[in-house]
């Protein structure tokens, strides 16, 4: 793996807690940004079919997802209230994790 696709993949990682992720700022970070919001909130579910979504979640079922993501961000806003997770469980992130449309 090239030094550079190493530093897109590091800088995907990075970006994918914004509130968006334009194309201009790397395809793989705006992939990831794009995949972690659908998986995390149901951001953009709607743009998906029944029969996607049906297929996906047979093959991959979330299983207790929604409470490790819960307990993760909870511990993150104890260990780190004033950075970004930590700002957006005290505005009650935790609500939309808890209701996303994937697991409804």
């Amino acid at each position: 793996v090239s030094g550079a696709r190493v530093a897109r993949v590091a800088d995907a990682i990075c970006l994918h807690l914004r509130v968006e992720v334009p194309t201009s700022l790397g395809t793989e970070a705006h992939l990831v940004h794009a995949g972690a919001g659908l998986d995390v909130v149901g951001r953009r579910v709607h743009e998906l079919s029944g029969n996607v979504r049906a297929a996906v979640l047979e093959r991959h079922p979330r299983g207790d997802v929604v409470d490790v993501l819960v307990r993760a961000f909870r511990e993150e806003r104890r260990l780190h209230p004033a950075a970004r997770v930590g700002r957006w469980m005290a505005l009650g992130f935790s609500h939309f994790i808890r209701h996303n449309p994937l697991d409804g």
